[in-house]
C-alpha cells in the first residue's frame, strides 16, 4: 500500500505540474462549460446518473480522445473520467508517474491516481463515493467508429463492483455530442490542417530517387516543430508492387524513379487534426494513372458541392459512386465523419453506408477521400481532404493543389 508520505509528494508533484498550465493550449471555461451542460442533457434524456469514460493511449493517442474532450488530459496508458449527472467529474491517471503531466494540462482538478498502473476498482471506489451505482451508468469506449469497448477485465470489475447498476454503452450518444465542432474547436482543426498540409509539403520535398521509404516518412513529422502531434501517417508505394493502401510501418524500401505513391497524413493541434491524402509521382505517371486520380477529383469536388445541411449521407454515397461507375472503374470509401478521435460515422461507402443513415449537419466536419481504382486493382488512388459543411456545400481546411503531385 502507497504510504501517506508517498502521497503527500505526489499531491505536490501534482501541484507542481499545475504551474506549466500555460504550457498546453486549452479551450475556454465557457466552452467547457457548454460541453458540460450538452453532456447532462444527454444523460438526463437517458437516465445516466454519471458515466464512465475511458480512453488509452492507442493510434496516436486518438483513443484517449473522449477523456480529452472533457478533461483536456490525454494519457500514454489507461485513463478513466467519472462524469456525475451531479457533482464534480474525477480523472484517473495511468500511472502515478504521470500526475505533474496530468496537473499541467488537465481542466478538471480532481485527478487520481494508482498505485502501479491503473485499477479500474478506483473508479468504482469513486462512484460509490459519490453515493451512486444504483441506477443506470453509461459507459463510454474509445470509439463509437472503430472500437467501442474498454478491457475485458475493467468490464467485469465494473460489473462485479456496481452489482446494483445497470451499465448501458454510452459511446454513440456522446459522441454525438462532438459530432459538430464548436467555433473553438473549427479554429483548432484548421491550426492541424494547416500543420497537415506542411506535412504533405515536406513528403513530397524528401520523395526522390535514391532516398528510403523511412527517411520520407520521418520528413512527415517535420511540422512538430511548429506545435502538432502526428495523429496518423502512412507513406508507401502503390505502383510496384500495385497497393490497394499503404500500410503505417515505414520500410526501407529504395526509391526509383517511376514509383508512385500515396501519402496520407493527419497532424492535430491540441488533439484536433486534419486530414489530406496525395498522390506523388517521381517521373510522369502513366496517363491511365493520371485518368484514374481525375476521376478521384472530379468526385472530391462532385460531393463538395453536395455537403450541405439537410442532405442525407445516401446522397454523398449516389453521388460519388454514379461518377466512378460511369467511368468504368471501382470505388471504396467516399467519405467519413471527423472528429478528435478520428474517423466517425458516418462512413460512407460506395456500396453501402457503414451505421444507421445520417442527416448532415451544419459544421460538421467530413473528410471526403475517394477511393478510385481499375477493375484489375492495378492502378490504384486514394485522394482528399478534410472538409467543413456549409450552406454552399463542403469547404476544405486545406490550402494545398488538387493536382497529382509529379516530381
Amino acid at each position: 500500500m502507497v504510504v501517506q508520505r508517498e502521497i503527500e509528494i505526489w499531491k505536490r508533484m501534482f501541484k507542481a505540474g499545475q504551474s506549466h498550465k500555460e504550457f498546453y493550449p486549452r479551450f475556454s471555461e465557457k466552452e467547457y462549460q457548454q460541453r458540460y451542460k450538452k453532456i447532462r442533457e444527454m444523460m438526463r434524456s437517458n437516465g445516466f446518473e454519471c458515466l464512465i469514460i475511458y480512453g488509452d493511449g492507442g493510434f496516436y493517442l486518438v483513443n484517449g480522445a473522449n477523456v480529452r474532450y472533457l478533461s483536456n488530459y490525454v494519457d500514454f496508458l489507461n485513463s478513466y473520467v467519472v462524469f456525475p449527472y451531479d457533482g464534480n467529474p474525477t480523472v484517473f491517471v495511468g500511472l502515478r508517474y504521470y500526475i505533474p503531466i496530468a496537473g499541467a494540462m488537465s481542466v478538471i482538478e480532481d485527478i487520481r491516481w494508482p498505485e502501479a498502473f491503473l485499477d479500474p476498482t478506483k473508479v468504482v471506489d469513486r462512484i460509490k463515493e459519490l453515493k451512486l451505482g444504483k441506477g443506470k451508468i453509461g459507459v463510454v469506449g474509445v470509439s463509437a467508429a472503430r472500437l467501442p469497448s474498454l478491457p475485458y477485465d475493467h468490464h467485469k470489475t465494473f460489473l462485479d463492483g456496481l452489482t446494483s447498476a445497470t451499465l448501458v454503452n454510452a459511446t454513440q450518444d456522446f459522441e454525438s455530442i462532438r459530432q459538430v465542432p464548436s467555433e473553438e474547436e473549427i479554429e483548432w482543426l484548421s491550426k492541424g490542417a494547416e500543420l497537415s498540409d506542411l506535412s504533405i509539403e515536406a513528403i513530397a520535398d524528401a520523395s526522390r530517387p535514391g532516398v528510403k521509404l523511412h527517411e520520407v516518412y520521418g520528413a512527415a513529422y517535420e511540422p512538430l516543430k511548429k506545435g502538432g502531434s502526428m495523429a496518423l501517417c502512412m507513406v508507401g508505394v502503390m505502383n510496384d508492387p500495385p497497393m490497394l493502401h499503404p500500410v503505417m510501418f515505414p520500410s526501407n524500401r529504395i526509391l526509383k524513379r517511376g514509383d508512385i505513391l500515396h501519402a496520407e497524413v493527419s497532424v492535430s493541434y491540441g488533439g484536433y487534426s486534419g486530414q489530406i491524402l496525395r498522390m506523388i509521382a517521381l517521373g510522369d505517371p502513366p496517363k491511365s494513372y493520371l485518368r484514374v486520380h481525375d476521376v478521384a477529383v472530379q468526385v472530391y469536388k462532385e460531393i463538395q458541392k453536395v455537403c450541405k445541411p439537410g442532405v442525407k449521407s445516401e446522397v454523398i454515397r449516389q453521388c460519388g459512386s454514379q461518377i466512378i461507375k460511369n467511368d468504368g472503374l471501382n470505388g471504396a470509401v467516399l467519405a467519413h465523419g471527423w472528429g478528435m478521435g478520428g474517423l466517425a460515422k458516418p462512413i460512407i461507402y460506395t456500396s453501402r453506408i457503414s451505421g444507421e443513415e445520417v442527416q448532415i449537419s451544419k459544421n460538421m466536419t467530413l473528410i471526403i477521400e475517394p477511393f478510385v481504382g481499375t477493375t484489375d486493382t492495378e492502378q490504384n488512388v486514394f485522394f482528399g481532404e478534410t472538409n467543413r459543411v456549409t450552406e454552399s456545400g463542403g469547404i476544405s481546411y486545406h490550402n494545398l493543389p488538387l493536382e497529382f503531385i509529379i516530381k
